[in-house]
């Protein structure tokens, strides 16, 4: 995405800037529903916790860094261009993730 924007802008065609995330106001409880872990591949967990009023996600082999609220599902990294966002089954349980990273979506199965 990035390079295909300065190549836009070197040639002068169009391009777009993204919006920031903005944040929104949810209830810290509400982490509680999207802790646990979440297998993006084999041996490649991403843990979600919550530490008192953020959500905190580490994968594995990084560091742990917080997420914020864009919307109730939907969450951003400030250390990282990344958003991922929680999607609920028929039951209204948290089953899987979709990860967005670098302009690449990857879901990841909730698995504990």
């Amino acid at each position: 995405l990035v390079a295909r924007d300065l190549l836009a802008i070197y040639y002068g065609q169009p391009y777009t800037i993204p919006a920031p995330p903005t944040l929104a106001k949810v209830d810290p409880a509400l982490y509680d529903h999207y802790a646990g872990k979440y297998e993006l591949g084999p041996g490649f967990v991403i843990t979600m916790t919550r530490e008192g009023n953020s959500l905190m996600t580490q994968a594995t082999g990084q560091g742990t860094f917080e997420l914020f609220p864009e919307s109730e599902t939907k969450f951003f990294a400030k250390v990282t261009e990344l958003s991922v966002t929680f999607i609920k089954g028929a039951d209204g349980q948290v089953m899987q993730l979709e990860l967005v990273q670098g302009g690449r979506t990857q879901t990841a199965k909730k698995v504990q």
